[in-house]
């Protein structure tokens, strides 16, 4: 069982009765240290029971999904350790619209597939209103599996946990992209990649009229945020919707090196910037209900690997890494508690 959620405390009244809080820091921790194969049927329940995802979207369950997901202990042209907690085992995406034929509009390909955490029916604090997330990625550029990008939504959350999220339930895109968008426009090619993200209601005045004010990308220097090819690299992002200006942080780590920001994008304090959530359903200050990793990949095939991935609700609950990849040692268990002697006055 690779999802953990730590309850902060146990709460327990005068006479003894104990329960432990609802809080939990850490809503997702997934090291994917379990088997589903790529061609394996049901893969939905083996998701749920081992990693705490509400459902997946992969052939061959779903054939519109026009990709697999599915563990592995092999990559393709890798032959190094995995940089997660004590991994033997990763997360593979492919995303396959073109070589599957999957037309959605003339001249138009496009995937189906994901990975979700909650739904309609979740808390709304599923998705924290201010949450971390944090997973190691290795985008594959070897023999057969030579990744092309087209915009790829990636980190898709709802409000209200619909299927199809739509008007003021959508409170952001988080994508993947080989332009960079405001404010430097960068651009790159091959199979390396920029993060993209898309604030409802956010708008950088000074943004360029195309692609537009609202589309987002590094901006603590020209030279950061690239994804590159055939490496792992350590994602961080911050995304807060829980106060009245949303705000979007991302830093970037390699295996032994240290995290650099990329992107700081802080409504109302960024330079031309400001987020305005009041548009936005009110519960969004609670969490959202759902989100989903991966949906639609356009026109080209890819090749994604995840190893640790987490969603928590601060920074402190995230992994650390140190120098080899490799967390450092958890620190050893506290002592016992006291056995308090049994109550005689209940009634």
């Amino acid at each position: 069982m690779k999802t953990t959620a730590i309850c902060k405390a146990v709460v327990c009244t005068g006479l003894f009765l104990c329960t432990a809080s609802a809080v939990a820091e850490v809503r997702i921790r997934d090291n994917f240290e379990y088997v589903v194969g790529r061609e394996q049927l049901g893969k939905a329940a083996v998701f749920a029971a081992n990693g705490g995802w509400g459902y997946v979207k992969s052939n061959p369950d779903a054939a519109r999904a026009c990709g697999y997901i599915y563990t592995t202990n092999t990559i393709p042209g890798y032959g190094g350790a995995f940089p997660g907690t004590n991994s033997s085992r990763v997360l593979a995406m492919e995303f396959l619209p073109r070589s599957m034929n999957c037309l959605v509009g003339t001249n138009w390909y496009q995937t189906d597939a994901y990975l979700q955490k909650g739904g309609e029916s979740a808390p709304q604090s599923t998705i924290p209103g201010n949450a971390w997330y944090q997973y190691w990625i290795y985008i594959n550029n070897y023999g057969a599996q030579q990744t092309q990008w087209g915009d790829t939504k990636w980190l898709y959350p709802c409000i209200d946990g619909a299927g199809t999220c739509s008007g003021n339930n959508v409170s952001f895109l988080y994508m993947l992209s080989q332009n960079s968008m405001n404010p430097y426009l960068s651009t790159t090619s091959g199979a390396n990649a920029y993060s993209r993200f898309e604030g409802s209601g956010a708008m950088f005045a000074p943004g360029h009229p195309e692609p537009g004010g609202w589309k987002l990308g590094h901006n603590t220097s020209p030279g950061t945020g690239l994804l590159q090819a055939n490496q792992w690299i350590l994602v961080k992002i911050n995304i807060d919707i829980s106060g009245s200006q949303g705000s979007y942080r991302e830093w970037h780590k390699t295996v032994g090196g240290s995290f650099v920001q990329v992107a700081n994008w802080v409504g109302g304090v960024t330079a031309g910037f400001v987020w305005p959530l009041s548009g936005l359903n009110p519960s969004r200050s609670v969490g959202q209900k759902s989100l989903k990793l991966g949906t639609t990949w356009n026109n080209t095939d890819g090749w994604l690997y995840l190893d640790d991935f987490v969603i928590a609700t601060s920074e402190a609950d995230l992994p650390a890494y140190s120098g080899s990849g490799t967390p450092p040692p958890p620190p050893p268990p506290p002592p016992p508690p006291a056995v308090l002697p049994a109550p005689t006055n209940l009634r």
